[in-house]
């Protein structure tokens, strides 16, 4: 029986990849193999524990999961369902694995001060993966209304609006110069009467939204009203503020909201969007197109909500500055507002929620676990150098897969997870006793998750070719863009297709750093709410307390572990570096965040001989070390290896990326977030889509999945 399954060769462990097997272990018609670099699961998103140092979690990065990752959440409840973990076990259902955070901070920069911002969303009782669809283009729009209002009628106007008496009027275009009499005549002062002349200029634009047929598209006479109303109202408003905005913090907020909701719901009018999708807009850079759609003519206008700590928190959430410079934000416009769309009006439950241990313990530990029990096979140290081609020019097919076998095992099947306080977690080192060159390689610090040219390791386990008809009979390709172009030289010679999506996708190195404290959040100064921060100092300009983390380690009582920080960012990409060149610029970079710019951050933890810098005796290291080199002991961490980039969805150039099943090559299936998966931005739900539509190629089932089409 066996014989007769198709035989599948997933390349790559990643999430896409994992996702994919899933899908397809559901099914007895499949015999599936992943073949893995190195000697865990996880691909970007993988951790490991190290044993030398309490079994703390060493990450690739800062990882959380936003409330909208429907298909991923979906998927982690069947698995922890299947994975029967005993009651009481550490992470024994998946509403222990994940939990909602609803707040998030910004550090805004205004003259030369930085000053938090936080924002909280709204709770609610849906369970992200439980239920029906998320957040439509039309019902963001919705949404949007809502922000608007809301803003427009805040308290920060400190003025009654009126807005009851605008409710039950019946306002209309043509009524205008007549209503403006009665404001006069109901309004206490001037002031207020331009209030209430805003808000009425507002609620005719969306008065006239909400008039539209359901799902019927206003037409090119409904776009120009609209914006004629909108420009009305905005620019009366910011000509009644404009002395305020750069002096009083909670007014320039204020109207960085609700000018970046406006322009959104203006620009998503005047584009079509709701007729012609997203993809569209994707020509221009985010903060280009809002300045296309511009309401107001003024550029401090302009410049304090374009160019505000909200916008850079997204090009900083997605890595999206092109070659690491950070002086040159890039995101696709289209891209980005179906992203923040999706963010803050798709989500259920938590607009974000965090994992209770590292991503490999949480999310791949039990995926392994379950695909194991399947059937699935793994065949770990296994590094794809090349995908051949059939020699038959009339056929395009892939033939053949060979792959270098980095070590030889002492073992028949290597055993990958070790048990850290009753949980099955990736290590962040191989079991040496299981591989023969087990201890030259410790000897030697090796990581064999490194390519050949950031690495010193010639490897040892020979050479094996994998045929079609033989060993498999469709292979489904999950590795990294940026790991590709080595191993598929065959495939761009042979398709177009294939090298424009490899030349025109691009990639971006990133950065990481986790610190553990001595002190908790009160005595650091930090907020205890434990939010996201975004805008930070750049290049490590994202940051969380992951404190809840400390208690899944090992640490000694008397080691005093309180406090745990993660930050990434992006890193600048320099030519020929080596791995070694790296590591010590991701250090200079955070020792330069924490000399220069811990106060904002732990304000009672500040040197007392450096006003803007960390106390380094707050920071967990041997006690003979002090000063700086405190920092050594903490996880320090520069992806610049091909396997590790982060890939980017640059203005003008997701029109290159390959959908699942149209690689061009029989046999041959894609799977990644470099793929064109109809939500193509970086992030674990479109990992999870694309493993979906990868499966869903070879069984032909018509599976539906959450959020892959634009509207």
């Amino acid at each position: 029986m066996n014989n007769e399954k198709k035989k599948v060769a997933i390349l790559g462990g990643g999430m896409s990849a994992l996702t994919a097997a899933y899908q397809l272990a559901q099914q007895n018609e499949f015999d599936i193999t992943v073949y893995q670099m190195g000697w865990r699961l996880g691909g970007k998103g993988a951790s490991g524990r190290n044993a030398g140092m309490n079994d703390r979690i060493e990450e690739h990065g800062l990882h959380v999961w936003f409330g909208f990752y429907e298909n991923a959440f979906r998927l982690m409840r069947q698995v922890y369902e299947e994975c029967g973990r005993p009651a009481g076990s550490p992470l024994a259902t998946v509403d222990d694995a994940f939990k909602p955070v609803n707040d998030l901070n910004m550090v805004e920069l205004w003259d030369g001060k930085r000053m938090n911002w936080n924002v909280e969303f709204p709770h609610d009782d849906l369970k992200p993966g439980v239920g029906g669809e998320i957040a439509t283009a039309w019902s963001s729009v919705d949404l949007i209304i809502n922000w608007i209002i809301e803003f427009a009628e805040g308290k920060i106007d400190e003025h009654d609006t009126g807005s009851d008496e605008l409710k039950d009027g019946e306002h209309h275009l043509i009524d205008f110069p007549d209503w403006i009499k009665e404001v006069g005549e109901i309004a206490e002062d001037a002031v207020k009467a331009i209030v209430l002349t805003e808000i009425w200029f507002l609620r005719q634009a969306l008065k006239l939204w909400s008039k539209l047929e359901a799902n019927k598209p206003p037409s090119k006479h409904h776009h120009a009203i609209i914006t004629w109303l909108m420009e009305k109202a905005l620019t009366m408003k910011w000509n009644r503020i404009k002395d305020q905005v750069e002096t009083d913090t909670e007014v320039r907020r204020h109207w960085t909201l609700l000018y970046l909701a406006c322009t959104t719901f203006t620009g998503l009018i005047r584009d079509e969007v709701l007729v012609h999708g997203f993809s569209p807009l994707d020509k221009l850079d985010m903060v280009d197109w809002f300045y296309q759609h511009k309401l107001v003519d003024s550029d401090l206008a302009n410049d304090i909500a374009y160019r505000s700590a909200p916008t850079q928190t997204v090009y900083d959430l997605f890595f999206h500055y092109e070659n690491g410079d950070t002086d040159k934000p890039r995101i696709s416009a289209g891209i980005a507002l179906r992203s923040l769309l999706r963010i803050l009006a798709g989500y259920k439950g938590s607009v974000l929620w965090f994992m209770q241990a590292g991503m490999g313990d949480t999310v791949f530990g039990p995926l392994y676990e379950v695909l194991r029990r399947r059937g699935v096979k793994f065949k770990f140290f296994n590094r794809v150098t090349n995908i051949g081609l059939s020699e038959n020019t009339d056929v395009k097919a892939v033939d053949s897969i060979t792959i270098s076998r980095q070590v030889n095992l002492k073992v028949g099947e290597y055993e990958p997870l070790v048990t850290v306080k009753g949980l099955p977690c990736w290590p962040s080192n191989p079991a040496y006793d299981q591989i023969v060159e087990g201890e030259e390689l410790k000897a030697r610090g090796i990581n064999l998750e490194r390519s050949p040219e950031y690495s010193d390791w010639k490897d040892t386990g020979g050479t094996i070719t994998l045929k079609a008809g033989e060993d498999f009979d469709f292979v489904i390709l999950g590795i990294t863009l940026a790991a590709l172009l080595p191993i598929t030289k065959e495939l761009m010679a042979a398709s177009n297709a294939w090298k424009l999506m490899c030349d025109q996708i691009k990639t971006v190195q990133t950065q990481a750093i986790q610190v553990w404290f001595n002190k908790d959040s009160d005595e650091l100064g930090s907020d205890a709410s434990r939010p996201v921060i975004g805008a930070y100092v750049e290049p490590y300009a994202s940051l969380t307390d992951f404190t809840h983390l400390i208690k899944m380690e090992n640490w000694r009582d008397d080691q005093n572990v309180k406090y745990l920080s993660y930050s990434c960012g992006v890193m600048k990409e320099e030519p020929d570096e080596t791995q070694l060149n790296a590591n010590a610029r991701a250090r200079f970079n955070g020792l330069d965040l924490l000399n220069n710019h811990a106060a904002s951050l732990w304000p009672k933890a500040v040197d007392p001989k450096n006003p803007e810098g960390l106390d380094w005796s707050t920071v967990i290291a041997p006690d003979h070390i002090v000063g700086e080199q405190r920092f050594d002991s903490q996880y320090i961490r520069a992806n610049i290896d091909t396997n590790e980039q982060y890939v980017q969805s640059l203005p003008d150039t997701n029109q290159y990326r390959i959908k699942a099943g149209e690689s061009g090559f029989d046999r041959l299936i894609l799977t990644g977030t470099w793929i064109d998966c109809g939500f193509n931005i970086s992030c674990i739900e479109a990992a999870a889509i694309s493993g979906i539509q990868a499966a869903r190629v070879l069984t032909g089932d018509p599976v539906h999945i959450v959020g892959e089409k634009e509207i």
